[in-house]
C-alpha cells in the first residue's frame, strides 16, 4: 500500500509538498534530514528547523500500487496549486523562458502543475494527460 501524503507547515496548516510513500514516518524522516534534491522545500524545511519545528506530515488516501499513487499525487499537486497553495513541489527552473517546458532530470524542478502531473503520468506509463478541472 502506498500514501500519497501532504507536508504541512505547522505555523499554518499550508500544505507545501504533496508525495508518495510507503513508510509516512520514515519519509518524513527523510525530507527532515536529506537535503538536496529541491532547494525551496529544504529552504523551508530549514526555516521551521530554525524555528525549532518540523513539517507535519498528512496522508490524504492510500492506494493499492505505485503507479496509482503518482496519478493520485498528480492529481493532489493540481488540486491544491488551483486553491493557491505555495507548493514546494512546483519550482521555476532557473533557466526556465515564459512558456517553454523545462526540467532538469532528478532535480524536480518543473515550470507548472501541469508539468509535473504529466512527469508522473509517463513515469506511470501514462502519456497523455487530460484534465478539465474536475474529478
Amino acid at each position: 500500500m502506498y500514501f500519497v501524503y501532504a507536508l504541512t507547515d505547522p505555523r499554518t496548516d499550508e500544505v507545501r509538498y504533496i508525495g508518495v510513500a510507503k513508510d509516512l514516518e520514515q519519509r518524513l524522516y527523510q525530507h527532515v534530514y536529506s537535503r538536496g534534491g529541491n532547494s525551496e522545500k529544504d529552504s523551508w524545511i530549514q526555516q521551521l528547523l530554525d524555528d525549532g519545528l518540523s513539517p507535519s506530515i498528512k496522508p490524504l488516501e492510500t492506494a493499492e500500487t505505485k503507479n496509482i499513487a503518482h496519478k493520485r499525487e498528480a492529481y493532489w499537486i493540481r488540486h491544491y496549486t488551483e486553491l493557491g497553495e505555495r507548493l514546494t513541489n512546483v519550482q521555476r527552473h532557473p533557466n526556465a523562458r515564459p512558456g517553454s517546458r523545462k526540467y532538469s532530470a532528478g532535480r524536480g524542478y518543473y515550470s507548472s502543475a501541469e508539468e509535473i502531473a504529466e512527469e508522473l503520468n509517463i513515469r506511470a506509463g501514462r502519456f497523455v494527460v487530460h484534465w478539465n478541472g474536475s474529478d
